[in-house]
């Protein structure tokens, strides 16, 4: 019984992990461009 509700458990925080750490690579890819973008810009002017 325990590990049946460890397995249950699991595969949610597995599932939540994923999309929180999804969600934060994409805020971080933005941020990066964003970066990116600012950093041309400043090389253009």
């Amino acid at each position: 019984m325990f590990t049946i509700n460890n397995f249950f458990i699991g595969r949610n925080d597995k599932e939540s992990l994923l999309k929180k750490a999804l969600s934060k690579r994409t805020s971080f890819i933005r941020r990066s461009t964003k970066k990116m973008t600012i950093a041309s810009i400043n090389r253009l002017l």
